[in-house]
Protein backbone atom coordinates (compact mmCIF):
# COMPACT_ATOMS: atom_id res chain seq x y z
CA UNK A 1 0.00 0.00 0.00
CA UNK A 2 1.46 3.63 -0.74
CA UNK A 3 0.68 6.15 1.43
CA UNK A 4 0.82 10.04 0.26
CA UNK A 5 1.78 12.15 2.79
CA UNK A 6 1.84 16.11 2.60
CA UNK A 7 5.45 17.80 3.13
CA UNK A 8 4.99 20.25 5.61
CA UNK A 9 1.48 20.57 4.36
CA UNK A 10 1.98 20.66 0.76
CA UNK A 11 4.93 23.39 1.12
CA UNK A 12 4.77 24.07 -2.93
CA UNK A 13 1.03 24.55 -3.16
CA UNK A 14 0.22 26.86 0.42
CA UNK A 15 2.33 28.18 3.05
CA UNK A 16 4.51 25.47 4.76
CA UNK A 17 3.38 24.69 7.79
CA UNK A 18 0.24 26.18 7.86
CA UNK A 19 -2.86 25.27 9.47
CA UNK A 20 -4.36 26.62 5.55
CA UNK A 21 -1.38 24.20 4.26
CA UNK A 22 -2.79 21.12 6.24
CA UNK A 23 -6.30 21.51 5.61
CA UNK A 24 -5.66 21.80 1.90
CA UNK A 25 -3.44 18.86 2.17
CA UNK A 26 -6.33 16.96 3.86
CA UNK A 27 -8.43 17.89 1.41
CA UNK A 28 -6.55 16.67 -1.37
CA UNK A 29 -6.59 13.16 0.25
CA UNK A 30 -3.21 12.92 2.07
CA UNK A 31 -2.45 9.94 4.21
CA UNK A 32 -0.08 12.38 6.26
CA UNK A 33 1.02 15.78 6.93
CA UNK A 34 4.64 15.85 7.84
CA UNK A 35 5.93 18.92 9.59
CA UNK A 36 8.54 19.59 12.00
CA UNK A 37 8.39 21.50 15.63
CA UNK A 38 10.79 23.51 17.56
CA UNK A 39 10.79 24.07 21.36
CA UNK A 40 11.62 27.81 22.75
CA UNK A 41 13.47 29.01 25.93
CA UNK A 42 9.62 30.12 26.96
CA UNK A 43 8.29 26.14 26.70
CA UNK A 44 6.25 26.90 23.32
CA UNK A 45 6.16 24.57 20.45
CA UNK A 46 6.28 26.16 16.86
CA UNK A 47 5.83 24.98 14.33
CA UNK A 48 8.53 25.91 11.56
CA UNK A 49 10.73 23.69 9.68
CA UNK A 50 14.33 26.14 9.84
CA UNK A 51 15.83 26.59 13.47
CA UNK A 52 15.82 30.23 12.37
CA UNK A 53 12.98 33.02 11.53
CA UNK A 54 14.31 34.27 8.41
CA UNK A 55 13.34 32.34 5.04
CA UNK A 56 9.38 31.59 6.16
CA UNK A 57 8.64 34.43 8.16
CA UNK A 58 9.45 38.49 8.31
CA UNK A 59 11.17 37.88 12.09
CA UNK A 60 14.59 37.37 12.77
CA UNK A 61 17.26 35.40 15.06
CA UNK A 62 16.60 31.87 16.18
CA UNK A 63 13.14 30.01 16.73
CA UNK A 64 14.49 28.91 20.40
CA UNK A 65 14.53 32.50 21.55
CA UNK A 66 11.14 33.15 20.88
CA UNK A 67 9.29 34.45 24.03
CA UNK A 68 5.42 32.83 24.56
CA UNK A 69 3.82 34.83 27.36
CA UNK A 70 3.68 38.82 28.15
CA UNK A 71 2.52 41.54 26.48
CA UNK A 72 3.66 41.12 23.19
CA UNK A 73 4.01 36.97 22.29
CA UNK A 74 6.41 36.85 19.78
CA UNK A 75 5.01 33.27 18.53
CA UNK A 76 1.66 34.62 17.99
CA UNK A 77 2.85 37.86 16.46
CA UNK A 78 4.98 36.29 13.49
CA UNK A 79 3.91 36.66 9.88
CA UNK A 80 4.55 34.77 6.75
CA UNK A 81 7.40 36.12 4.99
Amino acid sequence: MTAITGHRGARNLWPENSLMGFRKAAELGCDAIEFDVHLTVAGELVVIHDPTLERTTEGAGEVANLLGSGPINQVEALRPA
